[in-house]
């Protein structure tokens, strides 16, 4: 089967996303090489999350709503599978499945933690001004 356009270039955007926070990852890992708490993958992670708000910061531009829509959701269930592969790519049916829903469940939780954070920033830029 085939790959819509839609996914086609969703998969391009993903691909460069977590391509990014790898290389930002590795990065980081030499200022921090001696830090015992470094966490690699809640920093590829991170890294892959800033990248998905930056394509969706774009988007928003969209006056097609259901184009936006389809984009958002789309980028976000392919950059799910893409992070999956990366981080367990021996995992095959159930085993996969169980650690894309909880990268999708911590990237929720980033999403509600980045609204938030936006928010704070709003209201505080109103009081600047």
């Amino acid at each position: 089967m085939s790959k819509s356009s839609l996914q086609q270039f969703c998969d391009l955007v993903s691909t460069v996303s977590l391509n990014n926070a790898i290389v930002f990852q590795e990065s980081f890992a030499n200022l921090f090489e001696e830090n015992e708490k470094y966490d690699r993958t809640y920093v590829i992670k991170s890294f892959a999350f800033m990248n998905y708000t930056f394509a969706v910061g774009v988007w928003s531009n969209l006056r097609n709503e259901q184009l936006r829509r389809d984009l958002i959701i789309q980028l976000k269930l392919t950059l799910i599978l893409q992070l999956g592969n990366y981080f367990a790519p021996t995992l095959e049916g159930d085993e996969f499945a169980a650690t894309c829903a909880l990268l999708n469940e911590e990237f929720d939780l980033y999403l509600v933690e980045f609204k938030e954070g936006m928010k704070l920033y709003s209201e505080h830029s109103k009081d600047i001004e």
